[in-house]
């Protein structure tokens, strides 16, 4: 399609015969979600920078779980801090995802149930600002899937994959559903 100019798509559920809920802060995600007839869960604090209530998200998508097969929790923090070329802050704001939103969820869910997807939308430099082209590094656990790359989740370690390329990326999720 073009710029300004309206495409028809599938629904989520047309599509992949999934329910679908975005949970996000950002007008765009959740005027995605919307187009592919996905809920939007309303939670209170959200902001979409490194100030967002990761708290009442998670807590919004773990309820949206309970009604949904399938969740994106859509988190901008560390992406505003690599445009604003904070390389500090984006460390901080991982580590406080990692703590508030991982770890909650990993309370909650139940892993023989659930799959749980962890990646990034596209790459971006802390120290540039800018975008990065470059296939995109992600760990899909539960449901008995078994380990097949790094021990370790992190940009160095990932850089030899598993990696996808972003235009593919649900396809190959819904492979393990």
């Amino acid at each position: 399609g073009e710029a300004g100019k309206q495409k028809t798509v599938k629904s989520f559920a047309e599509r992949f015969g999934l329910r679908g809920a975005v949970v996000s802060a950002s007008p765009l995600a959740k005027g995605i979600g919307r187009s592919l007839g996905m809920s939007i869960p309303e939670f209170s604090g959200g902001s979409g920078d490194t100030n967002t209530n990761l708290r009442e998200k998670t807590i919004a998508a773990l309820d949206a779980l309970q009604k949904n097969d399938f969740v994106v929790l859509h988190i901008l923090g560390a992406d505003v801090a690599s445009h604003d070329k904070k390389p500090v802050q984006k460390k901080i704001f991982l580590e406080k995802m990692d703590t508030e939103v991982f770890r909650r969820a990993m309370e909650y869910i139940k892993l023989k149930e659930t799959i749980l997807v962890v990646a990034g939308n596209h790459g971006s430099s802390p120290y540039s600002g800018k975008h990065e082209s470059c296939n995109i590094p992600f760990v899909v656990f539960g449901k008995d899937i078994e380990a097949n790359g790094p021990e370790k989740f992190d940009e160095i370690t990932c850089v030899n994959g598993p990696l996808i390329e972003a235009g593919h990326f649900m396809e190959e999720i819904y492979k393990f559903l």
